[in-house]
């Protein structure tokens, strides 16, 4: 009974405690939601290690909380820990496999790993505009339906781009956002697609101002939203009231407090119009509300065609929109309706029109090359207008963009001592100040003028976004592009009329991958202009081109009137036209690609030819198919394109002859590169570009001086054509000189101090033709200037045979064994160790064209003997040459490197030294190249008989792949070389190195070099057949009396007399060679190569290991190939 009534509590109290454990499960404790919140908040403010903080410990509590399970796993995966987000992935699918956020968090992690290929793919479309695409690819990512969580956030973005998708993209967010209520980043996604519609705007903003109240959002980025909205325009939804809300939360917002003012000035001119009580000053007041003036404005003039004050406002808003005539017409009308005693106002007025239409005309000129009609244009501005502070100030301008800083300057500041309202002096003035790095100067006049003159915040505003868009540049050039952007934002929100300002931030939105934001900001620019303001929607069409956009470029670039547009407008409708017709030939271009790249040219010419026939006129396809047949090999064809497009060039298309002077240096025409660019810096002395192939040229002719000198004045030429150009972009000449300065300081900078023990071993008999060698090449390189190296060499060497045997038949073949017979063996009774150390030296100096040094073989060796040599290189017509004259060490074996001690007499022979001359002539084109090599040396050792050795060496080689980090080549090489007497044996007298009477051999080799990151590569290979012919050698050569005693004394097994046995030989070779380095850091390298040789009887190995240390930091791309230190014996 007591057991029945134990068993029934104990049940019931499991029972108890079953449902508490089900009551906590269904009802999370509150410490749930803090610490999600917690993860949240801390994951939005970037500081992902608190968040992972704050979800651990609530995973600790709670393991199989699925918003914990979600939000951990996709920090994991943004983080690229791939293995811990699998297990936490396990995790949920085992807990909640049919969960939401299960299938969000499978999606991240699917994404994040095997398919990221697929989606780096999608955003490169939307990158480039191309929605639709993007969507189809999207869809085929995520089968099964629109994903949800994150990506479902991606995928409704791209939904909103493309044509009639937004109002799917509008029910997919909101459907995100009930799907996700805790989460306020889909609310926030969802406000920002309300805000791009008219219609919906209101409803957007209401969402931001309840967001931002919410504590869990991402405050910065609901706010920036809102004050997107709000500063983009005035259109329906950005009511006065909106922004009376915004305000409320940011209090300190000038941009939105000014806006608010000029929405209730703009109410206020209303009133002031109909009263007939316009001032002139509206023009300047309402800049911001340009578009809004302008009707205003014009809707005055229809009603008071003959109120003077309303033709002067409308006059001074048509001037500064660059309607001169325009702006003529109404002043000329104003000063028929006013006062008599005002005429000479009016005339100034109008002789401020003509001045400015004068004065751009002087620029179009200037920019057609045409320097007589712009100087004449200019004289005739300044004379029209000489009293006025505006032509003052235009001409300041000139004076800056031409170089003369203090001049402009003080016109400038005498200006604004006249006239303190000037803008166009402002304007310059800071631009100039900020050019000098006297940005803070810049602030503190803008700072005073603001205290002096309270009412003309507008056009401070103005000047201020200009300083703002330079330190942009400068933290965009430093890859800060945080502060460039918000630097930027704010710019553009200062002076949302500057088309350039708006530019520069559309750039940058690309560049982050927001190219849908950049086309919205250009759209919006282009639709808040007024008639005449072409500059806009240039801009607009110069941001669509880089997105490859051209039919909407060209769309863009239709709305400013032929009559209006610049060289350069002309020039991108130009090249807009060509894009056009290159991708309608795509297919076309593409094979005469591929075919060029597989060196099929024929059929590339065929291509080539073909769309000439179509486009006579494409000078930029003629430089195409010039560069083809240089790399055909066709140079004279090639060279008589070039001809025909520099006659056919525009004088001032200096951009086509200098393609022509690149291709003519490519070709080596080096006197006619430089025609072309004397021809330029005489018409222009600081073209960049023209500078920058100037430099290449003296580089080219290794005048690394004069080089240098030419980029640094192209650095300095670009920067200048960046701060006066409208874009502000980086020109190529720019960033190309800077990395011509780079390579060449290079030069000076890369000296190092390398070291590595290598081993060489080659298998023969032991104490006689073995050969083991242990070196520690140590080699020290200190670059003079930029013209050569200065370099040291100490490299401890550590050689031998191994032990000769005390055997006469093994031993009878080496020094005088055999000659003195048995009875020698007896001062060797334990065998002979053949073995030498020592440590060589040498010193020399080496440039582009020579190279000089002068050592010693190792000091310690039996035989020592001072070695050098001297080398030049250079150009003969088409073809590169070297000749080496030299004395090297003949490191074949112990006995010719060294020198050898004879065990039977004590005496000393070897130490082969090879001296003579060697000259090769080459031929290096981008697919092929060839080359003849010859040489004729005289080798000479101590008691070893002399001997002429003659060699001849061609070669060709097909480059099957030829690109910057890898290079593929298969080449064919046929050799000859003979020696005069045959040398090759180890008694007294001969001298240990392999040397018929001739050797032919055909090779087949094979060799494949590159880099990947921060390692490089070679490869190396070949196949060959050779035959060989030796005739008969003496024992003991140059010894008379030495073989006679061979003749009496017993002979080895296997000779009949003592004399080797000439003959004839023939067989297959094959040789493999290896090296990889990686850089370890900025001036550390480590590597190690490999070579081994097989072929009958003959089968050498070698190996090293190595480290090189840089002197200073290696700011390149890591050097291939790789780069194993050079023992002086092998030089």
């Amino acid at each position: 009974m007591e057991h029945g009534m134990r068993r029934h509590v104990r049940t019931l109290s499991l029972s108890l405690l079953l449902v508490a454990a089900i009551a906590a499960a269904a009802e999370p404790a509150p410490a749930v939601g803090e610490l999600l919140s917690s993860a949240r908040l801390w994951e939005a403010k970037n500081r992902p290690d608190l968040a992972r903080q704050a979800l651990e410990k609530l995973l600790l509590a709670y393991p199989d909380q699925p918003d914990a399970l979600l939000l951990l796993g996709l920090l994991e995966v943004r983080s690229a820990h791939a293995d811990v987000a699998a297990k936490l992935l396990a995790r949920a699918k085992a807990a909640q496999p049919d969960d939401l956020r299960t299938r969000q968090f499978e999606d991240a992690y699917r994404v994040a790993t095997r398919d990221h290929l697929r989606m780096a793919t999608i955003k490169r479309l939307q990158q480039q505009g191309k929605a639709d695409e993007a969507l189809q690819q999207l869809r085929e990512l995520f089968p099964g339906g629109p994903p949800v969580g994150q990506f479902g956030l991606d995928y409704y973005r791209v939904v909103a781009a493309t044509r009639g998708g937004w109002e799917e993209a509008r029910a997919g967010f909101a459907r995100l956002v009930r799907e996700n209520p805790e989460d306020p980043q889909y609310a926030i996604a969802l406000a920002d697609h309300l805000l791009d519609r008219p219609a919906t705007r209101a409803e957007g903003l209401r969402m931001l101002a309840a967001l931002a109240e919410n504590p869990d959002a991402d405050h910065q980025r609901v706010l920036d939203l809102w004050h997107g909205a709000l500063t983009r325009g005035s259109g329906p939804g950005v009511t006065t009231a909106a922004m009376h809300d915004y305000l409320e939360q940011v209090p300190d917002d000038k941009d939105v407090q000014r806006r608010l003012a000029a929405r209730l000035r703009a109410e206020q001119a209303r009133e002031l119009i109909a009263n007939h009580t316009l001032s002139t000053n509206w023009a300047d007041e309402l800049a911001d509300q340009r578009q809004q003036l302008d009707q205003i404005l014009s809707a005055a003039a229809d009603l008071h065609p003959q109120n003077a004050d309303v033709l002067e406002a409308l006059g001074v808003l048509r001037l500064r929109q660059k309607r001169y005539d325009d702006a003529w017409d109404l002043f000329r009308g104003g000063r028929g309706y006013d006062a008599p005693r005002t005429r000479d106002r009016w005339s100034r007025l109008m002789a401020a029109s003509m001045c400015g239409k004068w004065l751009d005309e002087s620029d179009a000129a200037r920019e057609r090359g045409d320097l007589e009609t712009a100087a004449r244009k200019l004289r005739a501005a300044l004379a029209m207008d000489a009293g006025s502070y505006y032509s003052l100030s235009l001409a300041a301008n000139r004076l800056s963009r031409d170089g003369q800083e203090a001049e402009a300057e003080d016109l400038y500041r005498r200006v604004l001592g006249l006239d303190a309202a000037n803008d166009a002096a402002l304007r310059g003035l800071v631009a100039l100040l900020s050019k000098q790095g006297k940005r803070a100067e810049a602030q503190r006049m803008l700072a005073d003028l603001r205290a002096a003159h309270p009412g003309d915040a507008t056009r401070l505003d103005v000047a201020q976004a200009s300083l703002l868009r330079d330190a942009a540049d400068e933290d965009i050039e430093a890859g800060r592009l945080g502060p460039g952007l918000r630097q930027l934002e704010r710019a553009q929100s200062l002076s949302p009329a500057d088309p350039w300002i708006r530019y520069d931030l559309a750039k940058l939105y690309v560049r982050l991958g927001l190219p849908q934001q950049a086309r919205a900001l250009m759209a919006e620019g282009a639709e808040q202009a007024q008639p005449g303001d072409s500059d806009i929607h240039y801009a607009r069409a110069l941001l669509l081109a880089s997105l490859d956009d051209e039919s909407a470029a060209e769309s863009a670039l239709a709305r400013v009137p032929p009559a209006q547009r610049s060289v350069g407008m002309n020039s991108l409708e130009q090249r807009l036209q060509k894009m056009a017709w290159r991708r309608a030939q795509a297919v076309d271009l593409a094979q005469a690609d591929r075919d060029e790249a597989a060196g099929r040219y024929d059929a590339a010419r065929a291509i080539y030819t073909r769309l000439l026939a179509q486009r006579p006129q494409d000078l930029d396809l003629h430089l195409s198919y010039a560069r083809l047949l240089r790399r055909a090999g066709d140079r004279t064809a090639a060279a008589r394109e070039l001809d025909e497009v520099l006659a056919q060039a525009e004088p001032a298309d200096s951009d086509t002859q200098l393609a022509v002077a690149k291709e003519r240096l490519y070709l080596g025409d080096i006197a006619g590169s430089r025609r072309i660019v004397d021809a330029l810096l005489r018409q222009a002395p600081v073209n960049p570009d023209a500078l920058l192939q100037a430099g290449r040229i003296e580089k080219a002719q290794r005048h690394y001086a004069a080089a240098m000198d030419d980029f640094l004045q192209a650095r300095e030429a670009g920067r200048q054509a960046s701060a006066t150009s409208a874009t502000g972009e980086k020109t190529a000449p720019y960033t190309a000189a800077d990395e011509e300065i780079v390579s060449l300081e290079a030069r000076r900078k890369g000296g190092f101090v390398t070291s590595g023990p290598s081993f060489r071993n080659k298998p023969g008999d032991a104490g006689i033709s073995r050969f083991d060698d242990l070196e520690l090449p140590l080699e020290w390189r200190q670059p003079l200037n930029y013209d050569g190296q200065l370099f040291v060499h100490v490299d401890p060497v550590r050689a031998s045979a191994g032990t000769l045997p005390a055997v006469y038949d093994s031993a009878a073949l080496y020094g005088q064994v055999q000659a003195r017979g048995p009875t020698s063996l007896a001062r060797f009774p334990q065998g002979a160790r053949q073995a030498a150390s020592g440590a060589d030296l040498g010193i020399g100096y080496q440039t582009d064209d020579w190279r000089f040094d002068i050592g010693t073989t190792p000091i310690g060796f039996p035989v020592q003997d001072v070695v050098g040599g001297i080398r030049r290189e250079g150009k003969l017509g088409g073809m590169d040459y070297s000749l080496d004259l030299s004395r090297r060490p003949v490191t074949s074996s112990l006995l010719s490197y060294a020198g050898v001690r004879d065990p039977a007499t004590g005496a000393i022979w070897g130490g082969v030294r090879s001296n003579g001359a060697d000259l090769r002539l080459a031929r290096y084109e981008h697919d092929w190249d060839a080359s003849a090599t010859a040489g004729f040396h005289r080798l000479t050792g101590r008691h070893v008989p002399g001997n002429n050795y003659f060699s001849a060496r061609l070669a060709a080689d097909r480059n099957l792949i030829n690109r910057d980090g890898l290079e593929i080549s298969l080449g064919l090489a046929l050799t000859h070389w003979n020696y005069s007497r045959d040398l090759s044996h180890y008694t007294f007298g001969q001298g240990g190195y392999y040397s018929p009477q001739a050797y032919d051999s055909l090779g087949v080799p094979v060799e494949w070099t590159g880099r990947v990151g921060r390692w490089s590569y070679q490869v190396k290979g070949s196949v060959s057949y050779s035959r060989s012919r030796s005739d008969n050698s003496p024992f003991y050569p140059g010894d008379a009396a030495l073989q006679a005693l061979a003749l009496a004394s017993p002979l080895p097994s296997g000779y009949a007399a003592p004399m080797y046995g000439g003959g004839s030989s023939s067989g297959i070779g094959y040789t493999a060679q290896g090296s990889l380095e990686y850089q370890v850091n900025a001036t550390t390298f480590v590597g190690g190569a490999f070579d081994i040789d097989r072929s009958a009887y003959y089968a050498p190995n070698f190996f090293t290991l190595y480290l090189r240390r840089m002197f200073d930091s290696w700011g390149q791309p890591v050097p291939y190939p790789p780069r194993p230190p050079k023992p002086y014996s092998q030089y």
